[in-house]
């Protein structure tokens, strides 16, 4: 695979680091997300690239995994939809649905990279939560599939310095 096309991945996993799922199927605080994808994409990061996903808090903790922390706030608590923790550009989640601890929702992206992923979180309990996404589509031109897998744990009823 291209080195364009793992950079873009990863630049994806990072925008999508948390997409922390709610309903009472969290609780209120600072949560850390791990983040692995199938592909070693961070061994091909630009420095530029690295020194902005550590400037967003993003942590990269091998070749094909990084982790974040997120403030999960009240309101997403009491919501019954995913959330993304950061904006992704062009991107956007669409037909939203829950069953019990599992939520589930498309992510669909019409500009770089374009494509589709199927996302679902399942709370284990309301202090940590695990789940997957397939995304599917076009980067640079190039074919993409990546399967992430997601291990978030909620740390403290405090955020400290991260925004709510």
């Amino acid at each position: 695979m291209q080195r364009v096309t793992l950079a873009t991945g990863t630049l994806l996993l990072a925008a999508l680091m948390s997409p922390v799922a709610q309903a009472a199927h969290g609780t209120k605080g600072l949560w850390r997300v791990t983040v692995t994808v199938n592909e070693a994409a961070n061994a091909f990061l630009t420095p530029q690239q690295r020194a902005q996903m550590q400037a967003h808090g993003i942590d990269i903790i091998g070749p094909n995994s990084i982790a974040a922390d997120h403030c999960m706030t009240e309101a997403e608590v009491e919501s019954n939809r995913l959330s993304k923790a950061q904006d992704v550009a062009g991107c956007s989640l669409q037909d939203q649905s829950s069953n019990g601890p599992t939520l589930r929702g498309k992510l669909v992206c019409i500009e770089e990279p374009k494509g589709t992923g199927h996302l679902q979180i399942t709370y284990a309990n309301p202090k940590h939560y695990t789940g997957s996404m397939v995304f599917s589509g076009m980067a640079n031109g190039r074919s993409v599939h990546l399967t992430y897998h997601y291990d978030g744990r909620w740390l403290s009823p405090h955020c400290g310095k991260l925004k709510q």
